[in-house]
């Protein structure tokens, strides 16, 4: 990590920097934004994945008090304790009811909600649409309210698995787009300084202008700091650095025709 260290701040305080972005190898340039994106994204997730984890614990230890026992069985459901059984918010409902007394309209005035009769679901997913589903279409399955929790429990640590290397692959993903746009913000900004550069060296432009502002979101994010409107400070510093590279890459094409003019 010292060598990736080094260039950060050498890019931060070595003017000339762009000139060793053009010396170097793409490969080189790819792999110093594969492993910070592999660390920042690794971190991001950790943080999220213990805050995750300790929501699903929550989740499971009041699941087990505040719904009653339920199975399904044989596409019929059954329900222990008084109906109907509701839970609701402002804008939300959960009924329980397999005495079937209680009808979809119970629903009426919240933005979504679930209807669970001892036959049907429904399942009102906005103020204009509701669906119903039929439980005899579910008899090969058998559910009760231990398994339901037991499978909570038991997908716990794969699917925070799962999610970990989902979660650091976009992350990485959505920076090779960042890159992708700022390569073309240093195209634009090449032709306006009036200094030639391939696409190759403008991806690689990109991608040393995208670390700093990177790295500074991962240590706000890390102490939990939030700074209203921060993508515009985010790119402001990117563009920043796009253009500190592109005139360090001018300079050194200036010298070297100075330097042959010398020696002409």
């Amino acid at each position: 990590m010292i060598t990736f260290l080094e260039k950060v701040k050498d890019s931060l305080l070595d003017n000339s920097f762009g000139a060793k972005i053009k010396t170097e190898k793409l490969g080189e340039s790819m792999k110093y934004l594969v492993i910070w994106m592999l660390f920042i994204g690794s971190v991001i997730m950790i943080k999220g994945e213990f805050e995750m984890h300790a929501g699903m614990k929550e989740f499971i230890s009041a699941l087990k008090p505040a719904i009653p026992d339920f199975a399904l069985r044989d596409g019929h459901f059954t329900c222990q304790g008084e109906m109907p059984f509701i839970k609701k918010t402002d804008k939300n409902i959960l009924v329980i009811d397999t005495s079937g007394k209680t009808s979809p309209a119970i629903l009426e005035g919240y933005k979504t909600g679930v209807l669970i009769t001892g036959s049907t679901i429904v399942y009102k997913k906005n103020t204009m649409e509701s669906t119903n589903y039929n439980l005899s279409d579910l008899k090969k399955l058998n559910v009760t309210k231990a398994d339901l929790v037991g499978y909570a429990n038991n997908l716990m640590i794969p699917g925070i698995i799962l999610i970990f290397i989902i979660g650091v692959i976009c992350i990485y993903l959505f920076k090779l787009i960042g890159v992708l746009f700022l390569s073309l913000l240093a195209f634009i900004l090449s032709k306006i300084i009036k200094t030639e550069i391939d696409f190759k060296n403008l991806f690689k432009i990109g991608i040393y202008a995208i670390i700093i502002p990177s790295l500074l979101t991962f240590c706000l994010y890390l102490f939990n700091i939030n700074i209203p409107y921060f993508w515009i400070v985010y790119y402001a510093i990117a563009i920043f650095f796009i253009a500190k590279f592109i005139i360090g890459f001018n300079g050194e094409i200036s010298e070297e025709i100075t330097s042959d003019n010398e020696l002409k």
